[in-house]
């Protein structure tokens, strides 16, 4: 086990069990990309299916190019798959009006490998969290979404110190930090991290993750966490799902030899 794993198992963060209705389900997504302007397409997303209960923390694991970053787009609402259907809560995500997929995008945040493409780098970081408080009315006023921006950045381990510097004054891991405490704001029901540790040191890496877990231990949304490191699903999540290089989805329950295909 690497050290990041055995950092975060050392903090006794292991699963809390949390039930409840499926808060995501995402039924026969098949979804396939042109190779160039007169090949054939690729498929990468063949069939799957993948259900997601409220507290869930599952793994998604493959091997680059297999279609993890385009699921995670597709869950997220800003991909349509060629076939398929997304269901929050039971309505399609893909056919609810302008003020549906506007509680939507609050409900299911995402969280990118380069926290940096994330960040306008003319903003400062109170103001790239104070905005969208602003903009999805969840604050209605400068000084309440600014008393509000602070909480979430000192919540997740940004000194005040920081608060006026612009995202290239700051660390990779103070900037997770920040999309990490942007995407709080929102109270989201469902958190998909995609890599989100990738670019980051070692040390730095343990970090975040132990806020990520804890965040969702007390709030007991649903995450999503896609990686190559097996070591970290173990750690942090209680199911894992695996794309295989034929676009299909294969279940295994961490310490489990047993595979289930998702694809019925």
């Amino acid at each position: 086990m690497n050290v990041v794993a055995s950092n975060i198992l050392s903090q006794s963060l292991w699963i809390t069990e949390w039930y409840g209705a499926f808060m995501l389900q995402a039924d026969h997504i098949t979804h396939a990309f042109r190779t160039g302007l007169f090949s054939s397409s690729r498929m990468v997303l063949n069939n799957v299916s993948l259900h997601i209960e409220r507290g869930n923390r599952c793994g998604l694991i493959g091997p680059s190019g297999s279609g993890k970053s385009t699921l995670a787009r597709i869950l997220a609402a800003q991909l349509i798959p060629n076939r398929g259907t997304v269901r929050y809560e039971g309505k399609d995500v893909f056919r609810m009006d302008a003020a549906g997929k506007r509680r939507y995008r609050c409900a299911v945040q995402m969280i990118f490998q380069n926290p940096l493409l994330s960040l306008d780098p003319m903003q400062k970081i109170i103001d790239a969290v104070r905005e969208p408080l602003m903009v999805h009315n969840i604050c209605r006023t400068q000084t309440q979404g600014t008393d509000m921006a602070s909480e979430l950045l000192t919540r997740c381990g940004i000194s005040e110190a920081v608060f006026q510097r612009k995202p290239c004054q700051i660390s990779g891991g103070q900037a997770q930090r920040v999309v990490i405490a942007r995407a709080l704001g929102l109270r989201p029901d469902f958190l998909i991290a995609d890599e989100p540790t990738s670019m980051l040191d070692i040390s730095v890496q343990a970090q975040i993750l132990r806020l990520m877990m804890s965040i969702q231990t007390e709030s007991g949304m649903g995450i999503l966490l896609i990686t190559h490191d097996m070591d970290l699903i173990r750690a942090c999540c209680d199911r894992v799902v695996r794309i295989q290089p034929d676009g299909t989805l294969v279940e295994e329950r961490p310490g489990m030899d047993e595979k289930i295909r998702l694809t019925s």
